[in-house]
């Protein structure tokens, strides 16, 4: 195998071969047009670079996820669970989102309109998917929020949002997990929050989001030795429709929370669904039972849980 083949982890083709060996210090816009031009299915996907050559970083150690696989995302029409869509697609995986609004030609995959408040209905939505589709991962996104202070708490209310944030990531896991055991592979995400370490007017949906996080190290548990890893991401505050609902720009609940943050600025979608899609890969094969914080440095120096 040729050297910038032993790079790469893969024998490459002698015409590549031949064009590395009689290079006259080729600019690297040129090299790059020469490689897509000569082998396209070389860089047909989204490797990983290991280290600068002529070529300018375009030979590349291949990631262990280039299998297209199908994923389930809940809550996915915009926010987190949007971004998760959209990275995973680029990549080459197929996606099935639920959300409650389904009507949106734009979305990067296939988006299921389903009412995850509705048990019923959710429960036959996910039978059908799973009946339809081979699923091999489950983005547990969806989540509802109800600020409440203590003194001034309504049950029906914190009911309402530990229903949401939790029977259909329950639901979800279920209906998915016959393929996955029987496949010796899967992946389950489930998104938890900042807030689990602490902060005002969220005794629910802390509470919910703490639930996932145990519902991860249980399942993670269940399911060691089936090839199936469970784990969590935590985001700090992010520019989501959801957050902005109960943290207008300029309020007080906003500066709350940019106080927290080192870095002092909010992350973005993309950034949070950057991690949940690292653990959806093969590369996070050895991680299981994990609770990532995605958070500017907002978690650092709390007591964790």
């Amino acid at each position: 195998m040729h050297s910038c083949g032993l790079l790469c982890g893969f024998e490459l083709p002698d015409y590549l071969v031949d064009l590395y060996k009689n290079r006259k210090a080729p600019c690297r816009f040129s090299a790059r047009k020469s490689l897509r031009r000569l082998d396209p299915v070389l860089l047909r996907s989204r490797p990983r670079t290991v280290g600068n050559d002529w070529t300018g970083n375009l030979i590349h150690h291949h990631q262990g996820n280039m299998k297209s696989r199908t994923f389930l995302v809940t809550g996915a029409s915009k926010g987190i669970g949007r971004a998760v869509a959209q990275r995973l697609n680029a990549d080459g995986h197929r996606v099935v989102g639920l959300a409650r609004q389904g009507d949106d030609p734009g979305f990067p995959g296939r988006l299921v309109s389903v009412d995850l408040s509705d048990r019923a209905k959710t429960q036959a939505t996910l039978d059908r998917l799973a009946a339809e589709y081979r699923f091999d991962g489950l983005v547990n996104n969806v989540g509802l929020v109800k600020p409440q202070r203590l003194g001034a708490i309504d049950l029906d209310a914190l009911d309402a949002v530990m229903s949401l944030n939790l029977h259909p990531a329950i639901q979800a896991a279920q209906a998915l997990l016959p393929n996955m055991s029987a496949q010796g592979w899967g992946r389950i995400v489930n998104v938890s929050s900042l807030t689990i370490l602490g902060i005002v007017e969220r005794t629910a949906y802390a509470a919910a989001k703490s639930a996932l996080v145990s519902f991860s190290r249980s399942w993670a548990l269940e399911l060691a030795t089936t090839g199936i890893t469970v784990n969590s991401v935590a985001p700090g505050p992010t520019e989501t429709e959801l957050f902005r609902a109960n943290n207008a720009p300029g309020s007080a609940g906003e500066q709350r929370y940019l106080a927290s943050v080192p870095m002092k600025r909010f992350g973005k979608p993309d950034e949070i669904a950057a991690a949940i899609t690292f653990l959806l890969s093969e590369d996070a094969a050895f991680i299981t039972g994990q609770t990532l914080f995605v958070d500017g440095g907002a978690s650092i120096g709390k007591a964790s849980i």
